[in-house]
């Protein structure tokens, strides 16, 4: 448990050591948070170390600030106390519990729409606007709150738009009969076909 903390002020980044055996993969993302740091500079300071200065959050923020030229960063927080065990635990757990939430595709397209059309660059946010496109609700309301499994189950045949909240694709009978089959082989996997079109509408 942490026992002290101190907050620090423009920190050389070459103060900063990097957690070797970090499990998080962050090369891809490491241009997104570089334009957003850009635009709106380290508006939430995600840059945690333990008494020696060694990254316990905050790798992804580092290697974008770096990537700007940055030679210190704003805001660091030095913790206290924490055993190795618990550091290695919460690198975990900042990483993982984010991915626990869910986004509301309906409120998100609209947000990032809105963005979008006073000419903000909306993609700050790390989402493709381009692949959103505004959808009205079906009148009779059918399809409202249904996941993109179940709309998969009833609407899927060659050439169908399928619509996920506020995205839409296009699925052939052959891709869906093979995420059919191995869903109904794997019930669990309910979960990755959702996951698997989901991406598919953001990367056509």
């Amino acid at each position: 448990m942490i026992t002290a903390k101190k907050e620090l002020r423009d920190v050389p980044i070459s103060d900063l050591t990097p957690y070797e055996r970090n499990p998080r993969k962050n090369d891809e993302a490491v241009k997104k948070v570089a334009a957003s740091l850009e635009q709106f500079g380290l508006v939430k300071n995600s840059v945690v170390v333990d008494e020696n200065m060694v990254l316990i959050t905050g790798h992804t923020t580092t290697k974008a600030m770096q990537s700007l030229g940055w030679t210190t960063c704003p805001a660091v927080t030095q913790v206290f106390g924490l055993t190795e065990e618990e550091k290695v635990a919460y690198r975990i757990a900042d990483n993982k519990l984010g991915e626990l939430a869910e986004w509301d595709l309906e409120l998100l397209a609209g947000e990032l729409t809105s963005l979008d059309e006073v000419g903000f660059d909306a993609e700050l946010t790390g989402f493709d606007i381009s692949s959103f496109e505004t959808i009205d609700r079906d009148v009779d309301g059918e399809t409202s709150g249904a996941s993109p499994w179940e709309r998969m189950q009833g609407a899927a045949a060659d050439g169908t738009m399928l619509i996920f909240g506020a995205i839409s694709v296009r699925v052939t009978t052959e891709v869906y009969d093979q995420f059919f089959a191995r869903c109904e082989a794997e019930p669990d996997l309910h979960g990755f076909v959702e996951g698997v079109l989901l991406d598919a509408c953001r990367n056509p």
